[in-house]
């Protein structure tokens, strides 16, 4: 299973680089569910809103009627419409729904599926729950809301590792991905790569690189569990975040 929501591009990423995988996904309807479904039609595809508690409980009471899941990839808070998402980007939301979007939800899920054992793996071959971050969290982005979230994520995900997870035999652990440059328009893509030539290796993570990532976790990474991996080419290593480009642009163009 899992929640295409917020992170879409790591998400489908991750479709691509499991082409056998058998996939349940939890997405609101619209425009790009149905273009997901034309071109994963084996995929399930459920609806929820990460913002509904209700919706979240009618989400997980599906799935309990198939078989257990050993693994849960990408569980995080998101919107997967466009009529969401640019709400998102005009800070429509408040700060309320944004933690609730991008932690609380996350908690709400994780939780119910670990409780009732819908998420559940063996002693030999641990299941796994692999949440999805952001670099925004360690701040500069100005966002405070989702940057709490974030963080708040960390704590949710080193508590289910030890207890909950432990539990069941579910290894969690959290991805962190830094500026993914595959969703940005071509010019502004254009500029930041340019930027990016001055980061550690080059340049900013791209969606193939955070599904490679959460496939190690779920495949081979069998003695890691409660643990961050921050996957940004190093980016916050020189902070290069969208505020310090937008400044840079600006110097230029001065």
């Amino acid at each position: 299973f899992m929640s295409l929501a917020g992170g879409r591009p790591c998400g489908l990423g991750v479709v691509d680089v499991l082409p056998d995988a058998h996939f349940i996904v939890a997405d609101l309807e619209g425009e790009r569910a149905e273009a997901f479904r034309d071109k994963n039609p084996a995929a399930q595809f459920l609806s929820v809103d990460f913002l509904d508690a209700t919706s979240i409980d009618h989400f997980i009471n599906q799935v309990s009627t198939g078989e257990p899941l050993t693994d849960l990839i990408a569980v995080h808070g998101g919107v997967g419409n466009t009529e969401w998402e640019t709400k998102q980007r005009s800070d429509s939301l408040t700060a309320e729904q944004m933690v609730y979007l991008n932690l609380t939800s996350v908690v709400l899920l994780l939780g119910g599926l670990l409780d009732r054992r819908l998420l559940v793996g063996t002693a030999d071959n641990h299941g796994t729950a692999t949440c999805i971050s952001s670099c925004n969290r360690f701040g500069g982005f100005r966002s405070e809301p989702y940057s709490a979230a974030k963080s708040g994520l960390l704590g949710a995900v080193r508590e289910f590792a030890a207890t909950r997870g432990a539990k069941s035999a579910v290894r969690v652990n959290m991805v962190t991905p830094g500026t993914v440059i595959d969703t940005w328009a071509r010019g502004p893509r254009e500029k930041m790569q340019q930027i990016a030539s001055g980061m550690p290796i080059g340049r900013y993570a791209h969606a193939n690189d955070i599904a490679t990532t959460i496939l190690m976790l779920t495949e081979q990474m069998i003695a890691v569990t409660g643990q961050e991996i921050v996957v940004d080419g190093g980016q916050l290593l020189v902070r290069v975040t969208p505020r310090k480009v937008a400044e840079v642009a600006a110097m230029m163009k001065e």
